[in-house]
């Protein structure tokens, strides 16, 4: 029979617990760039030039123009 004293310990809950990890990294870094874009185009930067620096398309950076802060 399988005895757990912590169930921290499990390969299921290690692979829970790093797999969000990553979710919350991959999140934190969207809204920064996210909060980047945003102060660029208030800036009045032209949308091609920001879609060249963050990898973003124009639709993207559109559909983030439109979002509310």
């Amino acid at each position: 029979m399988l005895q757990v004293t912590d169930f921290r310990q499990t390969r299921i809950y290690q692979e829970g617990h790093e797999e969000g990890l990553m979710k919350g990294r991959e999140e934190a870094r969207e809204m920064s760039v996210e909060e980047v874009v945003k102060k660029l185009l208030a800036k009045g930067m032209p949308i091609a030039e920001i879609a060249e620096l963050t990898g973003l398309t124009p639709l993207q950076l559109r559909k983030l123009a439109k979002k509310p802060r």
